[in-house]
């Protein structure tokens, strides 16, 4: 969890002279992937693949990126939109995919591809899509239970919820005063707490002891 200043937020909304830079913006409700379709301003994950790889950010800054995510990222993906965008809208961009079915330990597992049904209805499955990602089903199961643990959580819980009581998935564009650089950022949420303003920001883990989280 980030704690700021009131002023600090404020100041996203100064208007600059006429002849000095764009107006640092604040916008809600942006979908999500018209945030990620600008490629007039830097974001992390643009400094970061022009850090790591230059042809990946050409490819990023022409619009020609595949990308190509774990089926791990996927869910993360899906976990963050029921939590910051609501389970109708995840049920809109995301699709459960099939199980095996059977119960016993293959419960929750993808339907199995190596068989000659599991090829055809994988691929009736992936003909459905329209667009949508896919998310394994023993990982979508857990999302109700997520969801439950954040509301009962003492920190999180008056930090997320109810969600009419903040902003989710927030984008801010501003320019950076020391090397004129156009920048944005996207928010998970914007609450104000006791008058202060308070960004939280959710992350998923395999170990959420106090000593993997610190590293």
């Amino acid at each position: 969890m980030i704690t700021v200043d009131a002023d600090a937020i404020s100041n996203v909304f100064a208007t600059p002279a006429n002849d000095g830079p764009p107006a640092p913006r604040i916008v809600y409700d942006m979908p999500e992937a018209d945030y990620h379709a600008d490629r007039t301003a830097w974001s992390c994950s643009a400094l970061c693949t022009w850090i790591t790889d230059r042809r990946d950010f050409v490819a990023w800054l022409a619009g020609e990126l595949v990308d190509d995510p774990t089926e791990e990222m996927t869910f993360g993906r899906y976990k963050h939109a029921a939590i910051f965008e609501g389970m109708d809208v995840a049920r809109e961009r995301f699709v459960v995919a099939p199980e095996r079915g059977g119960g016993g330990k293959d419960a929750g597992l993808l339907v199995d591809r190596r068989t000659a049904p599991g090829k055809a209805a994988w691929k009736a499955f992936l003909s459905t899509l329209g667009g949508r990602e896919w998310v394994r089903p023993d990982l979508a199961a857990n999302v109700p239970a997520m969801l439950a643990a954040l509301a009962d959580h003492h920190e999180a819980g008056p930090l997320l919820f109810p969600p009419s009581d903040g902003r989710n998935e927030v984008s801010i564009w501003w320019t950076d005063p020391v090397t004129g650089a156009r920048l944005r950022c996207r928010l998970d949420r914007l609450v104000w707490l006791d008058y202060v303003p308070h960004v939280p920001d959710l992350k998923t883990t395999e170990d959420a002891s106090d000593r993997a989280v610190e590293k």
